[in-house]
C-alpha cells in the first residue's frame, strides 16, 4: 500500500511563486539572468541573450546552448573560463546547490573538451547567488508595503492549506510535489519564508544538469516527458520502500491516473501533461488564455482559491476517497475554458 495515492504536481516560478515581479531592490527572477549573462560573457553576452529574447521559458541549458550556438563561440568560451578561474571557489563556498546535485565545476584544458554544462552550472550558481540575497526582503511602500519577497501567486497558501486539511481525513491521501527549471535552495527557502512545510518532493532543474542520460539536451528539459517519469517513480520509491520492481511497475501503472500537474505556460507545461498522459491547470494570473490547442484535457485559472473551493467541496472528495483518477473529478470544467 501506498501511503499517498494523490498526487498533484505543479511548477513553481509564476505558477505557485510570483518570481518574476521584482524585489524591493528591483531584482527578479529576469533581472539575476541578466546580471549572470553580464558575469559570465560580458556586454557582448548580454546583448546576444537580449537579441534572442531573454529567458523565453528556457531551462538553464537550452539558454546556454541557444547562446554558444548564435554568438561568437570561441569568444563567448573563453570569457566563461575567466569567470571560472575568479569566481569558482567563492561560488562554490556560498553552497548554492546541493553538493549532490547539479554538473562538477571542473574545467578542462583540452581542445575536444565541450565546457557547455560547467558554463550552464556557471549561470545557475551566479544567478542563485543573486535570488536568494532577495528572499525574505520586506517592501516598504506600494501596495506591497510589509510584505515580503517573493509573493506566492494568488490564493496558493489558502490552497496548500486546503490539501493539508484534506490530508486529516484518513481515506484521503494526497502528496504535493515540484517540477520546476528552477532550484531547490530557491524554493525550499520560498517554502520556509512562507512557514510551509515542505516534503521536499521534486524534481528541479539541480536534478537533471548533471545527468548524462539522456543524451540529447532537450530530453532533460520540459516538456520531455522523463522529467514526469522521473518524479512519479521518486514518489513511488519513498513509499514503496523493499517492494520487488514488478510491484513498484503496478504502482505506477496504477496511480499515472491519480495524478494531475498544474503550470503557467500553455505550450511547454501543456505539452510536458499531454507528454505524460495527465490533466492539465494552467495558473494564467491575468485571464487572458482564450485557447489552448490541447486536445480538452485542460482548463485554466486565476486564483488558487478557486481550485482550493473545488477540491474541498463534498463531491470531490467523496470521488477521492473512492481512488476516483482525476480525470472523472475535473471532467465538468475540461472544456478549455476558464474558471
Amino acid at each position: 500500500m501506498l501511503s499517498h495515492k494523490y498526487a498533484i504536481i505543479a511548477d513553481f516560478d509564476r505558477c505557485l511563486a510570483d518570481t518574476f515581479s521584482p524585489s524591493p531592490n528591483g531584482i527578479g527572477v529576469d533581472e539575476a539572468y541578466e546580471y549572470a549573462i553580464e558575469c559570465l560573457f560580458g556586454k557582448y553576452g548580454l546583448k546576444l541573450y537580449k537579441e534572442l529574447g531573454g529567458i523565453k521559458n528556457r531551462a538553464p541549458l537550452e539558454l546556454i546552448i541557444d547562446i554558444l550556438e548564435n554568438g561568437d563561440r570561441k569568444s563567448l568560451i573563453e570569457q566563461a573560463r575567466k569567470f571560472f578561474q575568479s569566481q569558482r571557489q567563492g561560488l562554490l563556498d556560498q553552497q548554492l546547490v546541493p553538493a549532490s546535485k547539479g554538473f562538477p565545476m571542473v574545467w578542462k584544458d583540452d581542445d575536444d573538451w565541450d565546457p557547455t554544462e560547467v558554463i550552464t552550472e556557471l549561470l545557475v550558481q551566479c544567478k542563485l547567488s543573486y535570488l536568494l540575497e532577495e528572499v525574505g526582503k520586506s517592501f516598504s511602500e506600494g501596495e506591497y508595503q510589509g510584505k515580503k519577497w517573493p509573493l506566492p501567486c494568488l490564493g496558493f497558501l489558502n490552497f496548500f492549506q486546503a490539501i493539508k486539511e484534506l490530508n486529516k481525513d484518513q481515506a484521503i491521501n494526497i502528496q504535493l510535489a515540484i517540477l520546476s527549471s528552477g532550484h531547490d535552495t530557491f524554493i525550499n527557502k520560498t517554502f520556509a519564508l512562507w512557514d510551509i512545510p515542505w516534503s521536499g518532493l521534486s524534481v528541479t532543474d539541480d536534478d537533471l544538469r548533471g545527468k548524462k542520460y539522456p543524451l540529447e539536451p532537450s530530453e532533460r528539459v520540459k516538456p520531455s516527458v522523463d522529467l514526469f517519469n522521473l518524479l512519479h517513480a521518486t514518489w513511488i520509491r519513498q513509499q514503496a520502500g523493499s517492494q520487488t520492481d514488478f510491484q513498484i511497475i503496478g504502482h505506477a501503472i496504477a496511480t499515472r491516473p491519480r495524478m494531475i500537474y498544474f503550470g503557467d505556460h500553455v505550450k511547454i507545461d501543456g505539452e510536458l501533461a499531454v507528454n505524460a498522459g495527465v490533466p492539465f491547470g494552467l495558473f494564467d494570473s491575468e485571464g487572458k488564455i482564450l485557447s489552448n490547442g490541447l486536445n480538452g484535457n485542460f482548463f485554466s485559472f486565476s486564483d488558487w482559491n478557486l481550485m482550493a473551493e473545488f477540491f474541498c467541496q463534498e463531491k470531490t472528495k467523496e470521488l477521492l476517497r473512492q481512488n476516483k483518477p482525476f480525470q472523472e473529478m475535473i471532467a465538468p470544467f475540461l472544456q478549455g475554458e476558464q474558471i
